[in-house]
């Protein structure tokens, strides 16, 4: 008669040892990514790409007639994609400079005031004004 047990494959012994690996990444990326200026760097390089794809199409399709019957996304769509993707990740850049910025003009004792005008002003672009009406120029450099 036959053995009932089930011989365990090669691959059987191999999970746990690629979840562990799968557990270990999924740590070190969001470490990886709050540490310094990661998330900045690739938001800037993700800005700069989206504005080369950007260029490249408008340079491909420079003085073609669009197509009477579109089957796909319109051309105003795709810039419109584009124009999102380059503001909102410039956005972060800003938003995280500006929260850097934040902490750098209270290594000396301010007025807690200030603190409100930087958190505005990392959050939108009439909050920034406001921070450059309300503080003085020499100061922010």
């Amino acid at each position: 008669m036959p053995h009932l047990h089930s011989r365990a494959s090669t691959a059987d012994f191999r999970k746990p040892r690629a979840l562990s690996a799968l557990s270990t990444l999924s740590t070190e990326i969001p470490r990886l990514w709050s540490q310094g200026w990661t998330a900045e760097i690739c938001s800037c390089a993700f800005a700069v790409l989206s504005t080369i794809s950007l260029a490249v199409m408008l340079w491909e399709h420079e003085g073609k007639a669009l197509p009477e019957k579109q089957r796909s996304i319109a051309m105003n769509s795709i810039i419109a994609m584009f124009a999102l993707l380059i503001r909102a990740s410039i956005g972060v850049v800003l938003a995280e400079g500006t929260s850097q910025s934040k902490w750098q003009w209270y290594q000396r004792p301010r007025q807690l005031a200030d603190m409100e005008r930087f958190d505005a002003a990392s959050r939108g672009a009439l909050g920034s004004i406001m921070l450059l009406c309300r503080l003085p120029h020499k100061r922010l450099s």
